[in-house]
């Protein structure tokens, strides 16, 4: 048996050698193959491989499939015998197939983009394109234009651009760098008095005519040059400019990006294609990528590779990493944001953008932001914008907008996303670059025709471009009335700032009066934003000289003025309450609320308030009242707070008014009010801003001598954060109530400076900071750490941590649950009395501490972001010669942090970071570790954020946040971008209770129902026993 088996497999072997060297000696190469195509001969040539694809051009089968020859060594032939080509046949050449292409000689054809059936006007259809017809297009070109539209039978079609009003200017509706470009000079006076608000082109007339908006037109929009926009997609990726967030390229470098099926390429071929040629350098015009792949019957991997110009070719693919075509759809960009905010130091208007990449543009050179103001004399006026920062990322950019004009003007920035082309905009902000006097906003009915060189001219045929004229004839008829009048009122300028009528003789608007009073030694010179804001304080208090200017204007008496008010005040207003005498209301700025000149209580004990209403081109006014008024009888702390608001005291000695503030409440714990809290908060105010808060940066970099004695200072605020702490343990519902007054936002943002204040004056004069039985004399802790340069104050509600990193290297600090049983002693006292902490030095690194499992929250300065402070600083103009300190502040809760439409919690401590002296923007970001205090059952990632406070909101921008499901899904890992009191939140509705001190889920309101109707049927089925016993009572009694 074993004999017959070793034939058998000797024999096997001689067979199967004899088999393999047979095909070797029939082999054959398959030879040069011509199939005829649409597009020509194309030749199929053996290079070694088994399979060939046409070089020269795509060879498709009808499925969408690319045709691949197999050469068959046995036969000689090439598989498939017959190939019958089915070239795509693409609509266009060099414009994407669902476009139209018009090609004009040799120059740059135009493609158009045609809407499929007259439509109302679509202000979005056009988003993308780059040319306007016919504003931007030669005469041979709309010549061409001309005829194409008209085989298209279009006689007539719109114009991306419309204006707001018949009186506003006409502007454009495309994204980018013209976007509300004013346009007007292709329109006739006519055209300013119409109620129609859109354009169109008429073909037969060859003009351009005003319609009505809802009339059905085509859209006709154009592109030329340039298809592409590199907005938002990878690097070295690119996008159609109407499709934006639709990317495309190669995947040179393995990233994480989906594929591009052959299917795929076969329908988008010519937009695919145009992308690739705009995005591909010159250095890699031949290189080849994947575009499809396969699996013989052999197992072997094949792929076909392209390159730009289409050429291709089979190669075989094994594990190395191959460049392959690919697309990233871009989605909604969650972490895009602008703000435009007025930076102190450089006396600017800066514009913060986050993730501008994600702003739309089509130019190299365009941010994506356009910029407006009303500060001069047009109605509206592109302001540049530019660049003074940007991380290297490109991930925070900051920009500085120019400001112009002779007086305060409103400034915005708008732009738009590659998701949809979605409209953003920043809020509206009021700064000035010179003033001088007042502003007031004066609703006039003035006459259209003047004499203008001994013509008769009307002015209002021209509204749009005789703003500026109007505003100087109007001025200079104020000027002559004011010295028929009023002899010592100087009025600056005049702007018309909205036009609500326009008629054959007069117009109806409303304009901003800069005006002042002739002052002996400053009459006509100009004041500048900086001279402004040094003398803030006193301008604050002493708006006595508006009031006046006021007055005289009202005082001319002019037929022009119908209404007349302050762009930033409501002036005291009398009203009569129901108990006493005439009192005033206060005068208030804008968009605040103001109480009575006297003490005027509600029966809950919140001051009678009056808003005041308005904006900046309309002026302020209060709101009607819509109650009567009855003042009631004011508590004794009421009534000793309020006389302390008022006395001289607080000018002349605001640390003494401060002391017997805190002396006050501390006696009166359990009487204080909403009215009192809001009194307390006015006089810290006051009272520190009368106490002259050293400044912490100076032009020269020069420390000056303190002004005030240290010693007062360091009392002043320990008195200030006893006072926080009894505001923190009041009963939550009278904080609530405080807030609508915006009391604790004003105690906060005082209490916060006050922080800052101390710190920059502990650094100054160390030696006068030497702590003395504080603890003896206030519920407050001081442990100095001389040899690391620290000081730490603790107390019931707060914790205050000053920080001199050069000491030491310590730049943060970590708080933890104290795991100590018994009755150890305790560092931290109040709230914080189960909590310690740990010093963080800058080289410190998250991963030192993250996993500890009773940590609380930690924070620190790396050490790249110190040794960058000072350099970036002064970017913004602020030159000091203090080192960086750090100030950390831990608050216990967020009883303070009252926000309106609380649809989020706290769920942390919340920390606030400084660096006093040095911007709150900063370079690189900060790290920030938080733990949320409470657990929920029901909450998603998306519910749970850092968020910081701005004095009004929590709010996310320059926040980054990372979660590490790994370590605990109750840490949150924050990036910083900025500095501020930041907090975790989570979005569930929430209630404090007063009890515990901690947060509960308020129960569904049917559930409250169900509750209360059981508890009011149990309560009246008692009444009802009750009721029962003692009648049986009775009559037992009397029958016995």
């Amino acid at each position: 048996m074993v004999n017959t088996l070793a034939r058998s497999f000797f024999f096997y072997n001689i067979w199967c050698i004899i088999g393999n060297l047979t095909p070797i000696n029939s082999l054959h190469t398959c030879v040069n193959n011509n199939t005829e195509t649409n597009d020509g001969t194309e030749n199929c040539k053996y290079k070694g491989l088994r399979y060939t694809s046409y070089k020269e051009f795509l060879c498709w089968a009808k499925s969408g499939e690319l045709h691949i020859r197999e050469c068959d060594n046995i036969s000689g032939d090439w598989l498939p015998k017959t190939v019958n080509c089915h070239v795509k046949q693409n609509k266009n050449k060099f414009c994407p197939d669902d476009l139209f292409e018009v090609k004009q000689n040799d120059d740059d054809p135009i493609c158009l983009k045609i809407s499929t059936k007259p439509e109302a006007y679509n202000e979005t259809f056009c988003y993308g394109s780059n040319k306007i017809i016919p504003l931007d297009l030669s005469s041979s070109e709309m010549t061409t234009i001309i005829l194409f539209l008209k085989q298209k039978r279009i006689n007539e079609y719109w114009l991306p651009i419309k204006r707001s009003n018949a009186f506003m200017p006409f502007m454009i509706n495309l994204p980018g760098k013209r976007w509300q470009k004013v346009i007007d000079e292709h329109l006739l006076p006519e055209h300013l008095k119409s109620d129609l608000h859109c354009l169109t082109h008429n073909l037969d007339r060859l003009k351009i005519e005003l319609r009505d908006c809802k009339k059905f037109l085509h859209m006709v929009c154009a592109f030329k040059s340039s298809l592409l926009s590199h907005s938002g997609c990878p690097e070295g990726f690119g996008a159609l400019s109407y499709r934006p967030n639709e990317c495309y390229g190669i995947n040179w470098k393995k990233k994480s990006l989906n594929h591009v099926h052959i299917s795929e390429y076969y329908e988008k071929q010519n937009s695919i294609r145009i992308v690739l040629q705009g995005i591909i350098p010159q250095e890699k015009e031949n290189y080849f990528f994947k575009i499809d792949s396969f699996v013989d019957r052999f197992s072997d991997k094949y792929m076909v590779i392209m390159n730009k110009y289409e050429k291709t070719k089979v190669s075989y693919e094994n594990s190395k990493w191959f460049p392959v075509l690919s697309k990233q759809i871009i989605e909604a960009p969650s972490a895009f944001s602008m703000k435009l905010k007025f930076d102190e130091n450089l006396r600017e208007l800066i514009l913060v953008i986050y993730y501008r990449n994600y702003l739309w543009t089509n130019e190299y050179n365009d941010i994506g932001v356009q910029c407006f103001t009303n500060a001069g004399y047009e109605l509206l006026k592109k302001t540049s914008v530019n660049l003074i920062w940007q991380n290297e990322k490109k991930t925070r950019s900051i920009f500085k907008l120019t400001l112009f004009g002779d007086g305060p003007g409103e400034y915005w920035c708008e732009g738009h996303t590659i998701l949809n082309f979605q409209w953003v905009s920043t809020q509206r902000l009021i700064a000035f670059k010179n003033m001088r006097g007042h502003t007031f906003a004066t609703r006039l009915d003035i006459p259209c025709i003047y004499k203008n060189n001994e013509k008769i001219v009307n002015f209002c045929i021209y509204i749009n471009k005789s703003t500026k004229i109007f505003g100087k004839m109007i001025r200079n008829f104020f000027v002559k009335k004011a010295k028929d009048s009023v002899s010592d009122l100087v009025i600056h300028n005049v702007r018309i700032m909205n036009i609500e009528s326009v008629t054959k003789l007069s117009m109806v608007c409303w304009c901003h009066i800069m005006a002042q009073l002739e002052i002996s030694n400053k009459s006509y010179e100009e004041v500048s934003a900086k001279d402004i804001f040094e003398n803030v304080s006193k301008i604050s208090d002493n708006t006595f000289s508006s009031i006046r200017v006021y007055k005289k204007l009202m005082k001319m008496n002019s037929d022009l003025i119908t209404v007349i008010r302050s762009i930033e005040y409501c002036f005291p207003d009398i009203f009569s309450s129901n108990n006493l005498m005439n009192s005033q209301w206060m005068q208030v700025r804008r968009g605040e609320k103001g109480t009575a000149q006297i003490l005027c209580l509600q029966n809950n004990g919140i001051p009678y308030t009056r808003r005041c209403e308005g904006d900046f081109v309309h002026g302020a006014y209060w709101e009607l009242l819509t109650q009567s008024i009855k003042c009631e009888h004011a508590q004794d702390i009421t009534q000793i707070l309020y006389n302390l608001e008022n006395t001289r005291l607080i000018e002349l000695t605001p640390e003494k008014v401060v002391q017997e503030v805190k002396s006050l409440i501390k006696d009166n714990k359990q009487k204080i009010g909403p009215g009192d809290v809001y009194l307390i908060s006015n006089i810290i105010q006051v009272s520190l801003r009368n106490l002259s808060i050293p400044n912490v940066v100076w032009s020269n970099g020069v420390v000056p001598e303190l002004g005030q004695n240290p010693a007062k200072w360091k009392s002043l605020i320990h008195d200030i954060i006893e006072i926080y702490n009894i505001l923190t343990d009041l009963d939550v519902d009278v904080i609530n109530r405080s807030a609508d007054l915006n009391s604790t936002n004003k105690f906060l943002e005082t209490f916060e400076n006050s922080m800052d204040t101390l710190s920059f004056l502990q650094y100054v004069d160390q030696n006068s900071f030497v702590e003395e039985d504080i603890g003896s004399k206030l519920d407050l802790e001081v442990i100095d750490y001389v040899d690391i340069g620290v000081s730490v104050q603790s107390s019931p509600n707060f914790l205050y941590f000053y920080i001199n990193p050069l000491v030491a290297n310590v730049s943060g600090i970590a708080l933890f649950n104290n795991n100590i049983s018994g009755k150890a002693p305790q560092k931290l006292k109040g709230k914080f009395y189960n909590e310690d902490y740990r010093f963080l030095q800058s080289n410190h690194d998250i991963e030192d501490f993250i996993h500890e499992s009773n940590l609380l929250l930690a924070t620190y300065v790396p050490k790249q972001l110190l040794n960058r402070l000072k350099t970036f600083s002064t970017i913004f103009n602020q030159i000091t010669r203090i080192p960086p300190i750090v100030v950390i502040k831990v608050y216990s809760n967020d009883k303070l942090f009252q926000q309106a439409n609380q649809t989020k919690a706290v769920s942390s401590h919340i920390v606030s970071i400084s660096i006093p002296g040095y911007n709150t923007n900063l370079p690189e970001a900060l790290p920030l570790i938080l733990r949320r205090l409470h657990t929920y059952h029901h909450h998603t990632d998306s519910e749970q954020y850092c968020h910081y406070w701005n004095y009004g909101n929590w709010a996310t921008d320059g926040v980054k946040m990372s979660k590490n499901v790994e370590i605990s899904e109750d840490i949150g890992i924050c990036f910083l971008t900025h500095l501020a009191p930041f907090a975790y939140l989570v979005g569930v509705n929430l209630t404090f209770d007063m009890e515990i001190e901690s947060y509960s889920k308020k129960i569904d309101d049917r559930a409250l129902d169900i509750i209360a109707v059981l508890g009011c049927s149990l309560s009246l089925l008692g009444v009802c026993c009750i009721f029962i016993t003692v009648s049986k009572l009775y009559y037992w009694r009397h029958n016995t």
